[in-house]
This record gives structure tokens, sequence and C-alpha cells, in this order.
């Protein structure tokens, strides 16, 4: 915890390994969800029509699943993109559009009650930005944990000098 309060993640005593494994586990659960949902439900929103889950009991667990496990990569993910070198507009847009997008995603299956255009599109789009953009946060997490610091913002602007 102290390498994410003093934001020193990127110094060689940090926890770089260890923030490796978890992002690139985190790309590996990305992978397995959108095999599980392509072959449970499909991406398509022809599929998803299709193969729908009729049971209120079964969405909602998977709900209560997705809820669990994608609130823990969001607020991981969230923690250490925090503490990357870009501006902190850029870290509060990521932020925000990382936590609207997560809560769409997740009760957006739920109001699958019907097999019907609307909700089967928003799910369908809900699962593949959301998909999508951790992939590239990840990415991106991980070039900003091995870049050079010449690559990227300076973590603390110099003031004063002409």
């Amino acid at each position: 915890m102290k390498f994410f309060i003093t934001g020193t993640i990127r110094s060689e005593k940090g926890p770089r390994a260890i923030l490796t494994f978890t992002l690139l586990f985190f790309l590996v659960f990305l992978a397995m969800n959108v095999a599980l949902l392509f072959a449970q439900t499909g991406l398509l929103p022809s599929q998803i029509a299709e193969l729908h889950e009729p049971s209120t009991v079964m969405r909602l667990e998977r709900t209560h699943v997705q809820l669990f496990l994608f609130t823990l990569v969001y607020v991981i993910s969230a923690s250490i993109f925090f503490q990357t070198r870009i501006g902190p507009g850029f870290k509060r847009f990521g932020l925000f559009a990382g936590a609207l997008l997560t809560f769409f995603y997740i009760v957006s299956y739920p109001l699958l009650l019907t097999a019907d255009a609307l909700p089967v599109y928003l799910y369908s789009i809900a699962t593949i930005a959301v998909h999508l953009w951790y992939a590239l946060l990840i990415g991106y997490l991980l070039y900003d944990l091995y870049a050079p610091a010449g690559h990227l913002a300076p973590e603390h602007p110099v003031s004063g000098e002409h």
C-alpha cells in the first residue's frame, strides 16, 4: 500500500513485478470473460436475442458475479491509473469513463427481461465497450509502469523556470 500512497510504483524497489502480474491476470480474466459471454449469449445483438436467458434468478446471479469481479478490476486498475504520469484532466476522465462503462455493463444484463431490440443492443454495446476499455487501459498501465521518465509527461512539473 505504501507504494500507492507515496506514488513510487515504478521504482526498482516498488511492486512493478506484482502489478505487472496482476494486470496480465486481468487481461486473461477479460479474455476468458469474453469467451464465456460469447459461448453463453454471443456478443452480437442477434445472438443475444436468440440465446437469451429467461430466468431472472440466473440473470441476477450473473450480475452479482460480474459486479464483484468488475468492481475489483476497476478499483485496482483505477488505483494504478491514478499513479500514472498523465495530467489530472485525463485522470478524471479515465476514472469517470471506467466507472460509467462498468456500471452500464453490469446493470445492462439484468435489464434483458425480454429479447427486445433496445436492451439487447445496449447490452451488446456495453459488453464490447467495457472489455475494450479495460484492455486498452491495462495496456496503457503496463506501458506507464515501464516507460522511461522522458517518454511520458513529467511526474512533478518544475515551476518558476523560464
